[in-house]
């Protein structure tokens, strides 16, 4: 900063820029540069005000009208009645600015979405370069085709109109619909209006943007009366390093604002902010005047780079963190390539300075959730000042000439009579009624109320009298001066109107863009207040840009975020989320697209509706199209739709000749193809016959000749069973006597051994006789 301004030096550490005392060195400089120009820019702008509502002072006026030798009192004009002639031609210029007609477009310009949409430009050509190639293929195939013939492209021009009406990317449709509702919250058309009004009276439109951690993201109207900025060349004060407003807050704000930044305030030093002595009361009502300031300065952050010979490598390592860490860089260490790099970047600072003896600081910080665009720092701030000076200022001279020309001719039409009356007293003195005469008063009276003239014919002697009458009329034209007053009037109306650019010949003539035919004239046609709406535009779009970079950041808190979501859906809201992380990497080109008027509207749907009952155009091409608002994309559009139309046209009635052509020969293969089959099936089935007949003889032989050999079988069957039947019962025979005797023997040898143990029993006395215990059963030799 200039230190003639007695700006803080800029050129320290970042830890003095967050200090107190930095913030509020530079809120002094920035109170003592204002101090006095606030009072007189608020005195400008409370004149400029009045001189746009009809209610200026008429001083000036009175001071030009009084002269050497002339009197107020003398003047038949009523002061107060005064020519508002600005109000009613500010009244039309506002009405004729209806930026409902508009609405925000995104269009995502960061290389991701470019790669996206490149690829699909890509795709499409490569279908427009075989398409030829496509068709041939399709023709060969009988019209059946891989790939639609329907999306393969027939022109550049039309890839382009593709691309240039294609369907937003998720990420665009979400950003608009996050920007419709933004506005919509922050009732943005009302801002719109304010800010216009402030252009054209005080030439300055101010807002603030900014995240707030209960509602979202605001977009506040600023009142200019007490804003102060920096001065600029531009338009937008985009090189402005500085703003601040100045307000009265509440004793209890004042302490929660302290208590919020760790500051203890006690009343003494409160009421020496407020100024007020030891015998008042602090209370409630009690205001203090601040400054809310926000400025632009640099953090300067110091690395050191160093390089690994082995890996060939380069890293920064941040020298301003605490040193002893293993990441961390140590100075001592020898490295063969080092080197010391400044990174300065932009930071916004944002606090609260009492307007004290003092100038307390009770807040100061870096600014919250700044907001981001393609790597510049936005201000908090959107300032425009569209002219050197406002519309009411170049022109309150001349409503105070015009009002002055009133004020004169306004004299001139009371002092007008129209008839001089000539009145000769002598004679009125002398007026009698037969024998009764008449005051003059009454004669007067008799005059001016009843319109009665009085003549006297005779003297007093009943002469006849040639004297004049006594009262007598002579006419007048009007004043050569009130004439020239009226011409200088209305040619000094005609400067204010042509200041406004709304010439009577102007005002007849409407718009392209009108709504209607009647309405008197438009934006596009006033190019003596083109500025104004030029930069409302501006001023809009960059409110919104601000906005789109503060959506990252206002949707951390969930309840904002949900808010977004119940207003623009779920889905919608999902494409911003997808891109969160990096949102700073994507970015949107935003511009104000306009709503077809209803005249335009109406003449495009007549010809739409024309071609669709030509059987020129598709319904649902038609409706397409009608949802298409801008009006030359939708006249693109049509045609396109028109020549595609044609061209399947063409194509089914060369089709439907080819076919025409075609029926005879397939009558004829038809009809060839019908005698062969029936020739065909009359040999196949005799050839059937034969063969049916061959079958059934061979089966009848075959029958006999098994049946003998069947008869054959059987009785060489029954032999060859005798036989067996005999060798099998010799063999079981023989096996049943070998059994029999096997048993037999094996029966003696028991009784053999039964009669052997016996004897030995006797013989040792234990047993006496043989056979005490009873005869042995006799042995079966009915079996042998």
């Amino acid at each position: 900063m200039n230190s003639i301004n007695k700006y803080p030096e800029e050129l320290v550490s970042n830890d003095r820029k967050k200090s107190f005392e930095f913030g509020r060195e530079y809120a002094s400089a920035i109170w003592s540069e204002w101090q006095s120009q606030l009072s007189t820019q608020t005195k400008n702008y409370s004149q400029f005000r009045k001189y746009a509502h009809g209610k200026q002072s008429v001083d000036n006026c009175r001071k030009n009208m009084q002269r050497k030798y002339i009197k107020e009192e003398h003047y038949l004009i009523d002061w107060n009645n005064k020519l508002r002639l600005m109000p009613q031609l500010l009244r039309n210029f506002y009405n004729s600015v209806d930026m409902n007609e508009f609405s925000p477009i995104i269009r995502a310009i960061d290389p991701a979405a470019m790669e996206i949409r490149n690829k699909r430009k890509e795709d499409k050509l490569k279908l427009f370069y075989a398409k030829d190639f496509i068709q041939q293929n399709a023709d060969n195939a009988g019209g059946s085709s891989i790939i639609p013939l329907d999306q393969v492209p027939q022109s550049k021009e039309q890839i382009d109109l593709e691309e240039q009406t294609a369907k937003p990317l998720r990420i665009e449709r979400g950003e608009e619909k996050a920007l419709q509702f933004i506005m919509l919250d922050n009732r943005f058309k009302q801002t719109q209006i304010d800010v216009l009004k402030d252009a054209v009276e005080l030439n300055i439109m101010v807002s603030k943007v900014y995240t707030d951690p209960v509602e979202g993201i605001k977009i506040d109207y600023v009142d200019p009366f007490n804003f102060i900025y920096q001065k600029s060349r531009g338009k937008f004060h985009h090189d402005s390093n500085y703003f601040a407003e100045v307000k009265s807050i509440t004793i209890g704000q004042f302490r929660n604002i302290a208590k919020a930044s760790g500051l203890i305030i006690t009343d003494e030093q409160i009421r020496k902010i407020a100024r007020i002595s030891d015998r008042e009361r602090i209370n409630g009502n009690l205001k203090i005047r601040v400054m809310y300031y926000t400025f632009r300065t640099f953090f300067m952050e110091v690395y050191k780079k160093k390089t690994n010979p082995e890996k060939n490598t380069v890293t920064l390592i941040d020298r301003t963190k605490d040193i002893g860490t293993e990441k961390e860089y140590n100075p001592s260490r020898k490295s063969p390539i080092s080197e010391k790099i400044m990174d300065n970047y932009d930071v916004w600072f944002e606090g609260i300075m009492c307007l004290d003896d003092d100038n307390t600081i009770i807040q100061h910080q870096l600014a919250s959730n700044l907001a981001e665009y393609k790597g510049k720092i936005l201000p908090p701030y959107v300032v425009c000042t569209p002219r050197e000076m406002s519309f009411v200022e170049e022109n309150k001279e001349l409503i105070d000439s015009i009002q002055e020309l009133r004020y004169r001719i306004i004299h001139h039409r009371n002092t007008l009579k129209g008839i001089i009356t000539e009145i000769d007293p002598d004679t009125i003195a002398t007026l009698s009624f037969g024998e009764e005469k008449i005051p003059p008063k009454e004669v007067l009276s008799l005059y001016f109320t009843q319109y009665i003239s009085f003549r006297k014919s005779k003297d007093e002697d009943g002469d006849p009298l040639n004297a004049p009458r006594a009262i007598n009329e002579i006419p007048t034209g009007i004043p050569q001066s009130l004439i020239a007053l009226m011409e200088q009037f209305v040619n000094e109306v005609q400067m204010l109107y042509q200041a406004f650019g709304t010439l009577a010949n102007e005002q007849q003539r409407p718009d392209p863009k009108t709504l209607s035919d009647l309405e008197p004239y438009r934006l596009s046609e006033n190019t003596a207040m083109r500025d104004y709406i030029d930069c409302l535009f501006d001023f809009s779009l960059t409110n919104l840009q601000i906005a789109s970079a503060r959506l990252n950041d206002a949707i951390e808190w969930d309840h904002i975020r949900d808010k977004f979501i119940d207003n623009i859906g779920l889905e919608d809201f999902s494409a911003i989320e997808q891109y969160r992380n990096d949102r700073k990497d994507h970015y949107f080109s935003l511009y104000l697209d306009y709503v077809p008027t209803k005249k335009e509207r109406a003449l495009m749907d007549q010809n739409i509706m024309s071609y669709v009952n030509q059987g020129l155009l598709d319904p649902f091409d038609a409706m397409e199209i009608s949802a298409i608002r801008n009006i030359r994309t939708a006249v693109s559009t049509l045609r396109l739709r028109l020549q595609e139309k044609q061209r399947n046209m063409n194509d089914f009635e060369l089709q439907k000749i080819r076919e025409q052509q075609n029926s005879t020969i397939t009558a004829s293969r038809v009809s060839n193809e019908e005698k062969r089959k029936t020739e065909q099936f009359t040999y196949q089935l005799r050839a059937q016959e034969k063969e049916l007949e061959f079958q059934r003889e061979a089966f009848l032989l075959q029958k006999q000749g098994e049946i003998k050999i069947q008869e054959a079988s059987m009785r060489e069957n029954n032999k060859q069973a005798v036989e067996e039947f005999r060798a099998n019962f010799t063999a079981d025979q023989n096996a049943f006597k070998k059994e029999q005797d096997r048993l037999l023997r094996n029966e003696i040898q028991d009784k053999s051994a039964r009669n052997q143990a016996e004897l030995i029993k006797i013989r040792k006395g234990e047993k006496e006789n043989l056979g005490d215990e009873g005869p042995s059963e006799p042995v079966n030799l009915s079996n042998i």
